[in-house]
């Protein structure tokens, strides 16, 4: 049984004249996000659309690095070397080029090579090489700062 209105918590509440409803927006988000800075001009980070690259993306794909390893990996086989004597090979100087870099110049390989991007260029080709070369190249990333704790201690 309903209670009437009167002895209700709501008896002097005024009555509307119509119901609300909730409107919907067709979409929401406004067609421009945009990052700012402190003491910079807003920089845009998302267009619907259009393939979202962060700037600091756009920064670690044009790297010199990035350059010596795309060239490693295009290279072909030599004629006389076998599949597997070839890519390891390939694996082996990437390895080398990757001991340069600084810890979070690693890290931020790792970063990229962990999480491809569909525009970033050195994870498309890495991505040719089976599983098991990919985790290593990876996992050897990812061991930079074990790397310079060692060659700093036999110091």
């Amino acid at each position: 049984m309903l209670m009437p209105i009167a002895n209700s918590i709501f008896a002097g509440a005024p009555e509307r004249a119509k119901p609300v409803s909730i409107q919907r927006e067709e979409n929401p988000l406004p067609a421009r996000l945009s990052l700012v800075r402190a003491g910079s001009a807003a920089e845009p980070v998302y267009e619907p659309g259009s393939a979202a690259v962060l700037p600091a993306a756009k920064l670690a794909a044009s790297s010199p690095i990035d350059a010596q390893l795309i060239s490693i990996l295009e290279t072909d086989v030599a004629p006389y070397e076998t599949a597997l004597v070839g890519f390891a090979r390939k694996e082996a100087e990437m390895k080398t080029v990757m001991a340069t870099l600084s810890i979070v110049e690693s890290m931020g390989l790792h970063k990229r090579l962990s999480n491809p991007q569909p525009t970033d260029k050195v994870a498309a080709k890495l991505g040719r090489f089976t599983v098991e070369r990919r985790a290593r190249i990876i996992q050897f990333l990812g061991d930079a700062r074990r790397r310079i704790a060692i060659s700093n201690a036999k110091r």
